[in-house]
């Protein structure tokens, strides 16, 4: 397996095991929702403090998917440009092997 589907492979189990966390944490502090802040704060506290840190955790990566995103377009679109002007001059793909594009 190359580098980077490795490391996109390895982020995508992380990802989602924090936003798992994450989303947890919100669920856990639902039942605190709408009521006054006067019992339990030290509970509180510490699932706004847990929720925030969660998010830090992801924010990194968020960020780097979001800058990338135009680029990724780009290069899907150069990618599909050049694999049609192959089709236009004759060439044949072997499909027992052919990649799939997603576009996005």
């Amino acid at each position: 397996m190359e580098l980077i589907e490795k490391l996109t492979n390895e982020l995508d189990t992380e990802i989602t095991r924090v936003w798992q966390e994450y989303v947890d944490l919100h669920t856990e502090l639902a039942p605190h929702c709408d009521k006054p802040i006067t019992d339990n704060v030290d509970e509180i506290n510490r699932l706004l403090k847990e929720i925030q840190e969660k998010f830090a955790l992801l924010w990194p990566a968020y960020h780097f998917i979001a800058t990338r995103h135009q680029s990724v377009t780009n290069a899907v679109n150069f990618y599909n440009d050049f694999i049609d002007r192959l089709k236009q001059s004759g060439a044949k793909q072997d499909q027992s092997e052919a990649p799939t594009i997603v576009e996005g």
